[in-house]
């Protein structure tokens, strides 16, 4: 399953070079942000290539009408732009657990609910083409594995996929196919002549 996954991906990566700058904002988009549309994750870091930059932006409000997300513009790195996707009930929902809570305080974000101060913080840490370590924490992650990386610098964990898990490794595996399976999804309908908005409606349905 493992390399079914792989070798699908592969295919769609160089299905996505051979698109103009438009077509691939579209897919890649809706290939980045389909564990959100299926419920198993509430956002997604997207980053996406400088020449794109015009792209977005003149494509942003279409997608996230389209698929009933918000994004938000977090860092400029050297070759590429970070954006935050995301369901804001979910997300914020997250962020409520009192772990999240107890990492982010000590990171210096705000206390209150709300969440566009939140993420004017999270862009605030950004330095360099370094990303904070708490993003875990805004991209979905058990704040029990956040917590753990960020004590252990990155080291002894049980397993990394989507990231690096050290508690309930059941529970990430799960999570890991539920993402996999997802993203399968998208990228079959995405190979296909298919309207963005019917795609975001069938991911909604699964």
């Amino acid at each position: 399953m493992e390399h079914i996954v792989k070798t699908r991906e592969l295919c769609f990566a160089q299905h996505l070079k051979c698109l103009d700058n438009d077509s691939y904002i579209e897919k890649f988009f809706l290939y980045s942000v389909s564990p959100i549309l299926t419920g198993v994750r509430p956002s997604a870091l997207i980053c996406f290539r400088h020449c794109c930059r015009n792209a977005w932006y003149k494509l942003k409000r279409k997608l996230c009408s389209a698929t009933g997300l918000n994004a938000a513009e977090l860092h400029d790195g050297r070759c590429s732009f970070s954006v935050l996707v995301y369901d804001n009930r979910l997300l914020f929902d997250h962020i409520e657990n009192p772990n999240a809570q107890n990492i982010l305080a000590r990171n210096g974000y705000p206390s209150g609910k709300c969440l566009s101060e939140f993420l004017l913080h999270l862009k605030s840490r950004f330095s360099g083409d370094k990303y904070p370590h708490e993003i875990g924490v805004f991209l979905g992650y058990p704040p029990d594995d956040v917590n753990s990386f960020i004590e252990t610098g990155g080291r002894d964990f049980l397993c990394c996929k989507y990231w690096k898990v050290y508690h309930n490794k059941q529970r990430a595996m799960e999570t890991f196919t539920f993402i996999d399976e997802a993203r399968s999804l998208a990228i079959s309908l995405l190979t296909q002549q298919i309207p963005i908005n019917a795609v975001a409606k069938i991911l909604k349905a699964k």
